[in-house]
């Protein structure tokens, strides 16, 4: 009679999993949109599978759907899915093949883990994750999408709408206590970073402008091709917490519909390259300014994490090349006639200097003096060239993806 039980249970069970979940690999089909039939369909799948998911809107409580770290599996919304609450999907990418979320639309305002619409975690073995064609929207400040780990990522063909001073995907890096994204190796154009490309950001605000990226804590990101509607991209150094280590501003269109703007890029830590940005839409009493400015605690140049610092740069002072020059300085042509430099606003006056944590031309260097790993030196030079685009993870063929833009003549001033 026990036996009978146990079986008649494990058939009941099996039952209703398949009713939550059908279909067999490579697809399956939750049963609703609800978090727990999308769940069971993650716990039946096995690497490579997609898992459909229905159209409907739904609130999820207090409880994601989890991609584990033990599988890479498409999750496809097939672009009717809405998901109302702040809880919608965690990823933790795998070692050994991608995931990917596509086809959903949120519309909380969400907020840093646990309340956020997509949460990943990867590392910096993980393979590389793909987050694409969703919608975000929500009138109130935003955080729609957090990235943390400093694994390799693409986020593209996506739509982000908040509120005033939304921040709508944070980059998260190593978090706030590691100094781990400031002591490896960088490959400049290379491929491990997170990569923010072909998508839309923007605000329902006419007041307050939103940043499309808030970086932190020695994150690495590359933003190329996306539409910012009065939106900036903000590299954090903010006093007291670790800085930003990398990032590939290029080939972005920043359009401040007419309104007062005065950020377009803010950069506070770290090294790379802005180059071919293009403007629209100005409003031409209130110029966009490419902010570079350290806001840490006063100390001898060079200081820990400051725009131009490199591998081993988190201490102050950190070493420096002579010059004087700082181990990575930022290397910034080809942006639009209507951006300002702006240096030290707000910041530790004198921490940012042209010429030495920072080069300004008008093409395109034909080398970059950068210390980006633990056998670079001060006479280490690189030849930049970025990374393949579209992304090799774009399987849409860039159907749907603007071309590549002929960068701007530079005409900006330093103050």
């Amino acid at each position: 009679m026990k036996r009978l039980f146990i079986l008649i249970s494990f058939l009941l069970g099996a039952s209703i999993a398949h009713a939550a979940c059908s279909g067999s690999s490579p697809t399956r089909t939750a049963a609703s949109a609800a978090n727990a039939d999308v769940q069971v369909c993650v716990t039946a799948a096995v690497n490579g599978d997609t898992i459909l998911v229905p159209a409907g809107t739904v609130s999820y409580g207090t409880t994601a759907v989890d991609i584990p770290n033990t599988k890479c599996l498409t999750i496809n919304g097939q672009g009717g899915v809405t998901i109302s609450s702040a809880y919608g999907f965690t990823m933790e990418p795998t070692t050994t093949c991608e995931s990917r979320i596509t086809g959903f639309g949120f519309t909380s305002s969400g907020g840093n883990p646990p309340t956020t619409p997509i949460n990943v975690t990867s590392t910096t073995s993980t393979y590389c994750y793909r987050i694409d064609h969703n919608t975000f929207s929500n009138t109130a400040r935003s955080i729609f999408l957090v990235v943390s780990g400093n694994g390799p990522g693409l986020i593209d063909h996506n739509s982000f709408n908040g509120g005033g001073a939304s921040e709508e995907i944070h980059n998260l890096g190593m978090g706030a206590s590691s100094e781990a994204g400031w002591q490896d190796t960088i490959v400049p154009g290379g491929s491990q970073m997170v990569f923010i490309e072909n998508n839309t950001f923007s605000t329902s605000s006419t007041t307050v402008y939103c940043s499309a990226l808030e970086a932190y804590y020695g994150a690495r990101t590359v933003a190329r091709y996306n539409t910012l509607n009065y939106c900036q991209l903000d590299e954090h150094g903010t006093n007291g917490n670790i800085g930003v280590r990398w990032f590939e501003f290029y080939n972005n269109v920043f359009n401040n519909l007419n309104q007062n703007q005065s950020t377009a890029i803010a950069i506070r830590a770290g090294a790379g390259v802005i180059f071919g940005n293009t403007t629209t839409g100005n409003n031409s009493s209130d110029p966009q300014y490419l902010d570079i400015y350290y806001d840490g605690p006063s100390g001898t140049w060079p200081m820990a994490w400051q725009p131009g610092s490199g591998y081993n740069g988190y201490t102050t002072p950190h070493g420096s090349c002579s010059g004087p020059r700082n181990t990575a300085p930022i290397y910034i042509w080809a942006n639009p006639a209507l951006w300002t430099m702006s240096l030290n606003a707000g910041g530790v006056a004198a921490a940012v200097a042209a010429n030495r944590d920072f080069f300004l031309s008008a093409s395109q260097p034909g080398s970059m003096s950068w210390m980006e790993s633990s056998t670079d030196t001060c006479s280490t030079t690189y030849t930049y060239t970025p990374y393949t685009y579209p992304h090799p993870l774009d399987t849409s063929g860039g159907s749907t993806v603007s071309q590549p833009q002929t960068p701007a003549s530079l005409q900006s001033t330093v103050n």
